[in-house]
C-alpha cells in the first residue's frame, strides 16, 4: 500500500488546485481516463464542501487529502478539514432536482464511490471515498515510478 498526503488552505482556487494534484498523482498509477474523470469530480466535491461549509464567517482553515493505493484494489481518498463539522446522520443523499441551487455534492459523492463514510475525531472531520479498481485499470508496476 502507498500513502500521499496533500493539504492547502480551504479557498477556491487551492483547493481545485489540490484536486488536481491527487489525480496527476492517481494518473502514474490508473490507466482508465473516466475513473480518474470520475476521482477528479468526487475530490472537487468534497473539496469544495469544506471550502463551504467547513470555515463559516470567514475563518480560514486548511483541506487535506490524503490518498491511499492498493494496487491492483482499490483507492482511498480521504478529504480532511479541522472546521465545522456536519451532522452525518441526517444528510440527505437524494438529488435536490434541476431548480436547487445547491446540495449536490455528497449526493454526487455517494453516486460515484464505491463506498463513502464520515468521521470526525479529535477536530478533525472527514469524509473517505473508496473506488474498487479492477486490475486492468492500473499500470503495470514495473512503469510506475
Amino acid at each position: 500500500m502507498e500513502e500521499y498526503f496533500l493539504r492547502t488552505m480551504a479557498a477556491p482556487h487551492q483547493a481545485r488546485k489540490l484536486s488536481k494534484t491527487a489525480v496527476f498523482l492517481l494518473r502514474q498509477y490508473l490507466l482508465d481516463e473516466e475513473l480518474l474523470h470520475d476521482i477528479d469530480l468526487a475530490l472537487c466535491e468534497a473539496c469544495f464542501n469544506v471550502v463551504m461549509h467547513a470555515y463559516p464567517d470567514g475563518h480560514l482553515g486548511d483541506v487535506e487529502i490524503t490518498v491511499r493505493l492498493e494496487p491492483e484494489g482499490f483507492v482511498e481518498l480521504r478529504v480532511a478539514d479541522w472546521g465545522r463539522g456536519l451532522d452525518w446522520e441526517r444528510v440527505r443523499f437524494e438529488n435536490p432536482g434541476t431548480s436547487a441551487e445547491s446540495g449536490r455534492g455528497l449526493f454526487i459523492l455517494r453516486k460515484l464511490a464505491d463506498a463513502l463514510e464520515y468521521g470526525s475525531a479529535e477536530g478533525k472531520n472527514q469524509v473517505v471515498i473508496r473506488k474498487n479498481i479492477g486490475s486492468s485499470a492500473w499500470k503495470n508496476s514495473a512503469s510506475i515510478p
